[in-house]
């Protein structure tokens, strides 16, 4: 055994921490989803006593990676301090004979490790390894003492207090710098779920900590991210399975391709045909569909056009893109349905006008005789900037990336799962209702075609309600006569608690 792994289980051993894995679970663990600027996240409470780090979800990379202390310029608008090593008790930094995906320093006393992205964005840093937990109460740790419910029935991990039965020994990189929308983001950090070793849920699994290969998300989007320090959730993460409850019509499977074994662990399918549906419509199965697709219009069934480069599922990155070489035939189908071009810029439209713009529907390829037929409404290819109550396209035709990418926007509004055992990814259309799952009790969710005003409305009120988030709101209203009209006044005050 390693000098270091040595030292290391002697301290967790003093410190009164377990020395081996968690028993795997069957029971899978389900945990709140939040909404950055524009991508996902997810809490992780790291260390001992544990510090929360909020991490962005994303299927296309490995690693997790947040900054600790002492990181250079590393960003001002995170929701957590940078982690602090110090202030752990179970903290170790690897060295060479231990590195997971990093390389060992010129110095030799540290794996060194480092990401770089297309749009420019980048990190470095060291290999560590901690305790850490996912989910619980987004507000505060949980006693890494504390009793909980070990029953390991199926719902069981669906209780925020027993996000503590699935901490584990994780292995992590501490940012010393990072570049780009590292630093502009909301999550302090990124975790990679992915194929490789150093992901996620690779991780849980080769510790015995999952019972299966499998991993779930469901994510929905509200118009803005919530300013409010106790933040709503807006979807769900489930590790070692999915839950069925979330589903609003059958699950159906695409085969994940074996090129995903060649190309960096990535979650690669292939689309089959692309049709549009002239009248629009949000879900094609379920107690209440609305679309038709008898009566959809084939837009292209050439595959090796539409799989140009491949084609791979992708959480962490906002928007769809598709080959460049589709673009043509997709204007063209676009125009003689609608009467206009498919835009690639800001356009203004009413949000009734967009609702009625075509739904376009994925033919995926299955690992049986029956494809999968996703729905991609307007909803999800359209994005509302409110500030304007303009719409701009988040669906787009080039090959800058290499690869074709159903994004982040693709996978919205359905239980994504990402079944690696038996390799294939199952989508089920979902409202992704983290409370509701919860508490039994619908979460209040604008619709999904909300126009600027409403928006901005709800804009303001949760304004007023982060002035007040640590006190006691009091609304005093007025009301009086002047010049024949009456008038109303509002005053909202804030007392401590």
């Amino acid at each position: 055994m390693a000098e270091h792994s040595v030292r290391h289980r002697a301290l967790m051993e003093a410190s009164g921490f377990p020395t081996t894995p968690s028993k795997s679970r069957e029971a899978p663990e389900i945990i709140p989803a939040y909404q950055g600027y524009g991508a996902y996240y997810i809490d992780l409470y790291l260390g001992s006593p544990p510090q929360r780090q909020t991490v962005l979800v994303d299927t296309g990379s490995e690693n997790i990676a947040i900054p600790c202390s002492g990181c250079q310029d590393c960003g001002n608008t995170h929701t957590d301090r940078p982690f602090d090593p110090s202030s752990s008790a179970s903290f170790v930094k690897l060295n060479c004979s231990d590195c997971l995906s990093g390389k060992c320093s010129k110095s030799g006393d540290k794996c060194e490790v480092g990401s770089s992205y297309v749009e420019g964005s980048s990190w470095s840093g060291y290999e560590a390894q901690d305790f850490v937990y996912a989910g619980g109460r987004h507000d505060q740790a949980l006693d890494i003492h504390q009793d909980f419910n070990d029953s390991d029935d199926a719902f069981s991990g669906t209780d925020p207090n027993n996000a503590i039965k699935y901490r584990f020994p994780l292995k992590f990189t501490c940012m010393e710098k990072n570049e780009g929308e590292f630093k502009k983001q909301k999550a302090d950090g990124i975790m990679g779920l992915n194929m490789k070793n150093a992901s996620l849920w690779m991780q849980m699994w080769n510790g015995g900590n999952l019972a299966k290969r499998q991993f779930s998300l469901c994510l929905r989007r509200y118009p803005f991210s919530s300013l409010l320090k106790q933040d709503r959730p807006v979807g769900i993460m489930t590790l070692g399975g999915t839950d069925e409850r979330l589903n609003r019509s059958p699950m159906v499977f695409m085969k994940m391709t074996e090129r995903h074994k060649r190309r960096e662990g990535f979650y690669h399918v292939r689309i089959s045909k692309i049709y549009l549906s002239a009248e629009g419509g949000q879900r094609l199965g379920g107690s209440n569909p609305d679309i038709d697709f008898t009566k959809a219009v084939l837009l292209e069934d050439d595959k090796l056009l539409l799989n140009k480069d491949g084609v791979v599922i992708d959480s962490g990155t906002t928007d769809t893109i598709l080959s460049k070489d589709l673009k043509p035939i997709f204007d063209h189908a676009w125009q003689a349905i609608t009467g206009i071009d498919f835009p690639d810029q800001y356009i203004e439209i009413s949000p009734n006008q967009l609702k009625s713009w075509p739904t376009i529907i994925f033919q995926m390829k299955s690992s049986t005789s029956n494809d999968a037929l996703i729905a991609f409404p307007p909803s999800s290819y359209m994005s509302l900037d409110f500030s304007t109550g303009r719409y701009k396209p988040t669906l787009w035709f080039h090959d800058k990336y290499g690869t074709s990418i159903l994004g982040s926007n693709f996978m919205r509004s359905h239980n994504v799962l990402f079944d690696i055992e038996n390799g294939r990814i199952g989508m089920a259309e979902s409202d992704c209702d983290y409370n509701e799952l919860i508490s039994g009790e619908k979460s209040n969710f604008p619709d999904v075609y909300a126009n600027a005003k409403e928006v901005k409305q709800l804009l303001q009120t949760e304004h007023m309600q982060s002035l007040c988030e640590d006190k006691v709101l009091y609304t005093l209203q007025s009301t009086w006569i002047r010049t024949s009209h009456l008038i109303a006044s509002e005053m909202r005050i804030c007392y401590p608690h």
